[in-house]
């Protein structure tokens, strides 16, 4: 015994060298010390209860500290030291070695002090276990497991043997909100931010009525979800048919987003070019090439979900339609006289549709639900696209001029279709065999002006 405190004694003057501060009050020192469990008898209880005195009454020496942790050294160590192996163990790594083994912070500092002259304060080695394995599973992609899952992990990845209803309440409290959100069964969705009309404007194809030879090209607004253009022509990709929908557009407007998001794809390089331009000579972060953003078109949510609404209001009638005339042997898609047939007659029917479709959504009030818009504007998307103010923001959009909308239109526009999307020939040819030919009104007009072309055409072919 005289052997170790002779020890102990050389070990309180070297840390008395190293002028470190005490890091633990008395009344820590005094919690953790009656609480502790001891294989000694009453004698040193009482012992301790002195040197507790002691402590309170000398706050700041050193000696005192160490002192009394080496009072503890038999009832922690009675035989040898749990640890004394020829593995090298770091310090972080012997705290959580002794914690494993049920050792307490007071134990758990003796053991370091005495077996591994490593010299912690009971704070330091709270600290050091203050992160428990699922909180470090729960900054990581262990956040989208239950606790089933999570059980397993702690298991097998940590070496935790602990009860799954343990594991399900330590997850209820550390974060309910997906512990409940796992129950509904729902996805974590993003929020989608936009802080005034004019910042983003969202451009891209619909192909759902392309087999039958017509392509929808529209444009949305970011932040008041307005449509500014829904066009429909015989295709999407061709960059110069896209560029004069983007230069209408800014004929009306008079001015041109902060950015543009697009797919990727050939289609989309002379508006690249074209954003880029009326935008080159701004002082903003997001000034020249940057005004253009593309992707992938499931990241580009906000026109992708406005293509689901177009499917239920507008494209089903039409596919629907076309689908019949096809099954039933009217209509050949591998006939290039077929399909400047159907777009001579359907062509600008679906025009007028998708122009009825657009003002009839900028002009309804949106339905915003708290789940999945929750940073969105509330309001008519022509208020809130025109009339910024209401909603408390501004808009974001560059002025442009008509001079440079002329001649950019007059260099990057040509070879655009004509009003009925059909080639020039097939007009020619129309008014040939059916010279006073009416524009059908409706869908019954349509679909008997297209059978009488086609007839026709079959008699003299």
């Amino acid at each position: 015994m005289s052997s170790q405190i002779n020890d102990m004694e050389k070990r309180v003057q070297k840390v008395e060298d190293r002028n470190t501060k005490i890091e633990d009050s008395v009344e820590e020192m005094s919690h953790i010390v009656n609480s502790a469990k001891y294989t000694d008898n009453s004698d040193q209880n009482e012992t301790l209860n002195k040197v507790i005195k002691d402590l309170r009454n000398i706050a700041n020496n050193r000696i005192f500290f160490f002192c009394a942790l080496f009072l503890n050294v038999n009832a922690v160590f009675i035989d040898k030291h749990p640890l004394l192996d020829d593995t090298i163990y770091s310090r972080d790594e012997l705290v959580k070695a002794y914690f494993d083994r049920g050792y307490t912070n007071l134990e758990i500092v003796n053991a370091l002090s005495v077996g591994h002259a490593i010299y912690l304060s009971i704070s330091t080695i709270k600290r050091l276990l203050r992160h428990p394995a699922i909180l470090k599973e729960k900054k990581d992609s262990g956040s989208c497991l239950g606790y089933r899952s999570m059980w397993k992990r702690l298991k097998i990845s940590h070496g935790l043997k602990v009860k799954r209803d343990v594991v399900m309440t330590a997850m209820k409290i550390i974060d309910p909100e997906s512990v409940d959100r796992r129950k509904k069964h729902r996805l974590i969705r993003r929020h989608y931010v936009n802080p005034g009309p004019n910042f983003m404007w969202h451009i891209d194809g619909n192909d759902k009525l392309k087999p039958y030879g017509f392509a929808i090209h529209g444009c949305i607004d970011g932040f008041s979800r307005r449509i500014l253009w829904l066009e429909v022509g015989p295709s999407n990709k061709n960059p110069y048919i896209i560029a004069s929908y983007y230069l209408n557009c800014l004929r009306r407007l008079k001015v041109t987003p902060k950015i543009i998001r697009a797919d990727l794809g050939t289609e989309n390089q002379v508006v690249s070019f074209l954003q880029t331009y009326f935008r080159f000579s701004d002082n903003d972060c997001l000034n020249g090439q940057k005004s253009f953003i593309f992707g992938k078109s499931c990241h580009n949510q906000r026109i992708e979900f406005w293509w689901s609404i177009l499917r239920k209001q507008f494209n089903d009638w039409w596919m629907a339609i076309f689908k019949d005339l096809r099954d039933s042997g009217k209509y050949d898609e591998s006939d290039p006289l077929h399909c400047d047939c159907l777009r001579f007659c359907f062509t600008r029917l679906i025009r007028k549709g998708l122009n009825n479709i657009a003002s009839e959504w900028n002009q309804h009030r949106l339905q915003v639900r708290k789940q999945r818009d929750f940073d969105c504007a509330r309001g008519i998307p022509d208020i809130l696209y025109f009339l910024p103010e209401a909603v408390n923001t501004e808009s974001f959009g560059t002025a442009v001029n008509d001079d440079d909308i002329n001649t950019c239109y007059e260099m990057y526009v040509r070879e655009l279709p004509n009003l009925y999307g059909c080639s020039e020939k097939f007009l020619e040819i129309v008014n040939i065999i059916k010279p006073n030919y009416t524009q059908p009104e409706n869908t019954d007009q349509a679909l008997s002006l297209f059978m009488e072309l086609i007839c026709i055409l079959n008699e003299l072919l």
